[in-house]
Parts: C-alpha cells; structure tokens; sequence
C-alpha cells in the first residue's frame, strides 16, 4: 500500500470526522443513518473473506476456511465473542494438525 493511499484514506476519515460535528452531518446521518452503520461489518466480513481466501491471487480452502465456517456458526448460535474466536482457533488449529 503507498504513503498516497494512506494519505487520501486518512484524509477522508477525518473529513467523514468534521462532517459529522456540522449541520450537514446529522443531514447526512438521516438520509444515510442505517447504511453508516453497515458499513464496519461490511468492511471487516470483506477484510474476513480476503483474508481466508485469497493468497498470492488465488483461491485458498484450507483450515482457515474452516475456521471461519465454525465460527460463523458460533456466532449463529449467539455465543460470546471469545468463544466464536476459540472455537475458530480450534476448529483451524485441528484441521492443520490433521492435514
């Protein structure tokens, strides 16, 4: 990633910061109020999938996937946060040990 991305997000994130301080923002948090807040779990799920998915530009199933699959459903069954990570760790950590 270069400095100038770095700059134009960082940039961006404090002009999102200023706008919502005015007038215009609580404008803005009423036509856009429900989309904002989607937008950090839409971000990380990306981040997720990316993550588990993609090495090198190419398509990856292996224990992470599992991982993820496991606590998805961990976190499905509304089980705390902790536990959706371990059951994660686990359920990864099991798969690479086997395979």
């Amino acid at each position: 990633m270069s400095w100038t991305v770095i700059l134009v997000l960082a940039a961006g994130a404090y002009g999102i910061r200023v706008l919502g301080v005015t007038t215009l923002g609580r404008i803005v948090e009423q036509r856009l109020g429900a989309v904002v807040w989607l937008l950090p779990v839409t971000l990380f799920s990306a981040l997720v999938v990316v993550m588990t998915l993609d090495e090198a530009g190419e398509l990856v199933l292996d224990g992470r996937v599992a991982g993820v699959a496991a606590g998805a459903v961990a976190a499905w069954r509304k089980a705390p946060m902790m536990v959706v990570v371990l059951v994660a760790m686990a359920s990864t950590a099991g798969l690479r040990l086997v395979a």
